[in-house]
């Protein structure tokens, strides 16, 4: 009879620490993750002064979104065709674009010149 209590009182608190060890990981990851993303996104990451991944290659109609994970603000913005122009981005706000048209795009941080990264669209 002792054994069984034993294990059941062992399995119980494992049980507990699983509970609590899993929905602290859902929780820090849902707190991370911005409102407008859906799933199929590409996410580009502004985190450490950069881009990451700097080079993206997507097929045509397909929305990337910028999320700044850095503590300074940020802004995606093309070198030359206006195409992408987003608002300055604090930490945690992000900024979406559905590129449409096959070619590439580079682009830059307004205030980090030399924050660069690539969209290549097929």
């Amino acid at each position: 009879m002792k054994k069984i209590i034993i294990i059941v009182l062992v399995l119980l608190i494992g049980l507990g620490i699983y509970y609590f060890i899993s929905n602290k990981m859902v929780n820090n990851i849902d707190s991370n993750i911005p409102a407008n993303i859906e799933i199929g996104d590409t996410i580009i990451n502004i985190e450490n002064f950069s881009f990451s991944p700097l080079t993206v290659t997507i097929k045509k109609g397909t929305k990337i979104t910028w999320v700044n994970n850095d503590n300074a603000p940020h802004t995606v913005t093309s070198t030359s065709d206006g195409l992408l122009n987003s608002p300055t981005l604090a930490k945690g706000e992000s900024f979406s674009f559905v590129f449409d048209n096959v070619g590439s795009t580079k682009y830059y941080c307004n205030f980090h010149k030399s924050m660069q990264g690539i969209i290549v669209v097929e």
